[in-house]
């Protein structure tokens, strides 16, 4: 099971796409998630590129780097606690989603771009993650830092239509598809690994029958990682697999326990973990009996 820090309260801890894996027939396995250091800062800024797969009409959309990105590479966005501001309580965190320039204009032609009169978006399709939570973005007209909340979508849905565009222009015929916009900032309001799934669409008019010039792309999916949990254990016949996202600039620890309540009962297991923004798992050996697992998590 899962403890959510400051809450008090346990939940199964399950693997997205899985089954929950805490309990083994003669074997119980529980987890806690632990915060014992401060937060570090916002990671790294990072652009995923939007294109197409051909400039010509009719090439599906993609995102070029798109598999660095992804859930599949292990890649987790970080979000931190913002504690001022208009999302004083939430978890926040930022990465550019740009369109690829075709013209020269604004240093183009990118490889990978869309066609001139594409107009592009990112529709915000389906949110996994802990119940009751909800990711939200936020925009500013310019550049600066959004403060206002432009949508939320809650933690379940899996047909969602709130979308953003990452084109700056308006897709009139021969419009560059251009977009890079600073700002936007992401949020989730429970920690937790939240698995985003996302696509892109043209809403121009320039394509056949008034329609897009380009086909939508298929469903991304980006995971992103607040505060300190354990995003699912596994139970093999003699071992257990513990995944948790690591940020950046972080190192995490497992320790393992027979028992709730008595603080001297907790050692470590495992190797020290170094935070890279990516999904880990920690493979331990599976003892008789109860055994509690908590993350341990030290800025560096």
């Amino acid at each position: 099971m899962n403890t959510l820090p400051d809450s008090g309260r346990h939940a199964p801890a399950g693997r997205p796409d899985r089954s929950p894996a805490w309990c083994h027939a003669r074997r119980r396995v529980l987890a806690v998630s632990l915060i014992l250091a401060s937060m570090p800062a916002l990671g790294s800024h990072q652009h995923i590129n939007a294109g197409a797969l051909g400039s010509q009409a009719g090439a599906p959309l993609s995102f070029v780097n798109g598999d660095r990105f992804v859930a599949e590479s292990g890649y987790v966005m970080p979000m931190q606690p913002a504690t001022a501001g208009p999302r004083a309580g939430l978890h926040a965190g930022s990465v550019t989603f740009t369109a690829l320039p075709a013209g020269l204009d604004y240093g183009g032609p990118a490889f990978g771009h869309a066609a001139p009169g594409s107009r592009l978006e990112l529709v915000v399709e389906t949110v996994v993650g802990p119940a009751g939570g909800r990711f939200g973005f936020w925009e500013t007209a310019g550049e600066s830092e959004g403060t206002e909340l432009t949508f939320e979508v809650p933690v379940g849905e899996t047909d969602g239509s709130h979308r953003f565009p990452l084109s700056e222009s308006f897709g009139a015929s021969g419009d560059d598809p251009y977009g890079h916009i600073h700002g936007r900032v992401f949020t989730v309001d429970l920690p937790g690994l939240y698995r985003v799934g996302m696509r892109l669409i043209d809403t121009s008019v320039n394509g056949a029958d008034g329609g897009p010039l380009h086909p939508p792309s298929e469903r991304y999916v980006f995971q992103l990682q607040a505060g300190v949990t354990l995003a699912w254990i596994e139970v093999g016949e003699n071992t257990v697999q513990i995944a948790f996202g690591a940020l950046a600039r972080s190192v995490y620890q497992v320790e393992r326990a027979d028992r709730l309540g008595d603080p001297g009962a907790w050692s470590p297991v495992g190797a020290p973990v170094q935070g890279t923004d990516r999904l880990e798992t920690v493979t331990v050996p599976l003892e008789a009996g109860p055994r509690f697992f908590r993350l341990r998590r030290t800025s560096v």
